[in-house]
């Protein structure tokens, strides 16, 4: 694939991600494909100390809530781990602001002990988790009025019985 092929794909999906970083969890250093301004920012401040920038920006825009405690707690050995365990290592977390963000960390192709290089992917999963949330709201209502439409049909049952009761009693008293 040529460069150009490269950056045009990029570009074409770049919109869909709200950062995209190759980050060196052996020496902390990183390389920015795609590096909001606030991002940008919090690596000047620190010294293009990745973690210390990813953990001020949790800080910082990071919902107060157990996912934020625990995207606090992330540590390299920890996603290394991880990682050779096999597939993608995922978080998904709240801003404050109310999106909700996913980061996927991948293994780099040229991933090694020596050159620990992994590729972390931010994106926004709002819609997403809403669609999620709606569906299983849906299959709530959905168990409730089937549960209602039963209770429905038995009490129905129920009535009935009692009808026939009376019409065998009303019977049998005229006879």
């Amino acid at each position: 694939v040529m460069a150009d092929d490269r950056i045009s794909f990029i570009s074409a999906i770049s919109d869909y991600y709200s950062g995209i970083y190759i980050v060196n969890i052996g020496t902390d250093s990183c390389r920015g494909v795609k590096v909001p301004p606030i991002f940008r920012r919090y690596l000047s401040e620190t010294g293009a100390d990745f973690l210390r920038s990813f953990k001020q920006f949790f800080t910082e825009c990071g919902a107060a809530d157990e996912q934020t405690d625990a995207m606090m707690d992330i540590n390299y050995a920890d996603i290394g781990r991880l990682l050779e365990l096999g597939g993608p290592v995922q978080y998904t977390f709240r801003r404050v602001d109310g999106r909700w963000i996913t980061l996927s960390i991948y293994k780099t192709l040229s991933y090694s002990k020596k050159l620990p290089e992994t590729l972390w992917i931010f994106e926004d999963s709002t819609e997403k988790i809403r669609q999620k949330q709606d569906r299983e709201k849906l299959m709530v209502q959905e168990a409730e009025a089937r549960r209602d439409a039963e209770n429905a049909r038995s009490a129905s049952r129920q009535q009935e019985a009692l009808i026939m009761q009376r019409d065998q009693s009303l019977r049998q008293a005229t006879e």
